[in-house]
């Protein structure tokens, strides 16, 4: 729009330039205006003791200049090009939206009158009112329940607001993010994705549920005084493994445990599919006699051991040792007491493991002299067995549950709470 020294064609609403002063006004009325800016006020004026850098701009003579080589010294127009008001600020910060829309106004009339005028138009449009870009995005985690090693990481999103923080300084929450990272007992961190742009936060992860404290170890000798009588009182565990057949050479069976009695025999793990030490009972049954230790561990004739020990003797009572069975050996304590020369190790899912005791094809009974259920009395601080992968099948943690304050082992795999399956209750150590 050009200067009209009368005025008198001004409309309301649309912009009039005083390109000989570098002004803006507006039209208020018929033969009115206002002005809404002053050039100088947009870049200080050209300094000829100033040193200006590629990009820099400056005020001279009414107009707006932008240096396109480095400069000090004297004005050389060979240094600079007129630049539009709108290019000292891509995104129109600074500039006023009445400004904006006035200038939008005068290109709109130049679209109108130049073959280029509308790429003009639409260029300018972008300047003023560019897309916003994402700057950074933030995680805001309120915890409300129980987070475990196996909880799957968008399980969390239920607790997670994520906000998106935009160039044009607005924000927006957002759900098309991705969670990455390893869950581990404690405090893990997790870190979140949303269009190359990354945040953490923390969650605490529990071992076990908050309905339950976790102890030290459950013991079958509840009253402190183990003998052969108390046999029959004994409380043990039904397992529940496996679920299927299952050959189990390559899972390893890790026990942590205490055997505070020894009679013929004491087991605190087991189950097979026959009722004597035959060469062809399936299962993993581990005993600890009075005189030796021996491993059934096998699945058809040939393969299962029946053998003691390294050193042909008892493992000592009343002292805290560690059991592992994988691929046909048996460690105690970190050394290896029994090889076997079984190929495969099938365990029955008829026959399912008992813990402080055996599955003897069925039969959980206890008599006097230990009979088929041939139970441990002792303490359990670990119960594990993993796959080949080096993945849980199951995990027990001795625990009390705190609604009733009954001690039995938590599974973090299956989320099952195992605990006596006779009147006789475990006791708890260091709750």
């Amino acid at each position: 729009a050009e200067w009209e020294s009368n005025k008198s064609n001004i409309v309301v609403g649309e912009p009039a330039i005083a390109t000989d002063e570098g002004r803006f006004f507006i039209g208020t009325g018929t033969g009115t205006f206002a002005e809404m800016a002053n050039i100088e006020n947009l870049a200080d004026a050209f300094d000829s003791t100033a040193t200006y850098a590629v990009g820099d701009y400056c005020t001279y003579q009414g107009k707006l200049w932008k240096f396109t080589s480095a400069h000090s010294g004297a004005w050389s127009a060979g240094d600079v090009e007129e630049s539009l008001v709108t290019e000292l600020s891509p995104s129109g910060d600074g500039l006023t939206d009445d400004i904006k829309q006035a200038l939008l106004q005068i290109a709109s009339k130049v679209a109108y009158i130049d073959e280029d005028g509308q790429d003009y138009y639409d260029a300018l449009e972008s300047a003023l009112y560019p897309d916003a870009t994402l700057v950074s995005i933030s995680a805001v985690y309120t915890q409300s329940g129980d987070v475990f090693e196996s909880t799957p990481l968008d399980d969390l999103k239920t607790d997670l607001v994520v906000t998106a923080l935009y160039s044009d300084a607005s924000t927006a929450t957002i759900t098309a993010y991705t969670l990455s990272g390893t869950l581990e007992v404690g405090t893990s961190t997790i870190t979140v994705t949303y269009s190359g742009k990354t945040t953490t936060f923390n969650v605490t992860v529990s071992l076990v549920p908050s309905d339950y404290t976790i102890v030290d170890y459950i013991s079958s000798n509840v009253d402190g005084s183990p003998s052969a009588s108390k046999l029959t009182s004994t409380p043990y565990i039904k397992t529940g493994f496996p679920a299927s057949d299952t050959d189990i050479l390559a899972y390893k069976v890790k026990l942590v445990y205490e055997c505070n009695f020894q009679s013929v025999t004491a087991i605190p793990f087991g189950g097979r599919d026959g009722t004597s030490n035959s060469a062809t009972t399936r299962g993993c049954v581990v005993n600890l006699g009075s005189t030796d230790t021996v491993l059934n561990y096998g699945n058809v004739s040939g393969q299962t051991a029946l053998i003691r020990s390294a050193t042909g003797s008892a493992i000592s009572t009343n002292a805290k040792h560690t059991i592992e069975i994988q691929n046909g050996n048996m460690s105690l304590d970190g050394s290896v007491v029994i090889q076997t020369n079984a190929t495969s190790a099938v365990q029955l899912a008829t026959y399912k493991w008992g813990l402080f005791g055996r599955n003897n094809k069925g039969q959980w009974g206890a008599t006097t002299s230990g009979g088929d259920l041939s139970p441990m009395i002792g303490k359990i601080y670990e119960f594990s067995i993993t796959d080949a992968n080096g993945d849980y099948v199951l995990r027990y943690i001795p625990c009390k549950r705190n609604l009733d304050s009954v001690y039995g082992m938590y599974d973090t795999v299956s989320e099952t709470f195992y605990t006596s399956e006779i009147s006789t209750g475990f006791i708890g150590g260091n709750d």
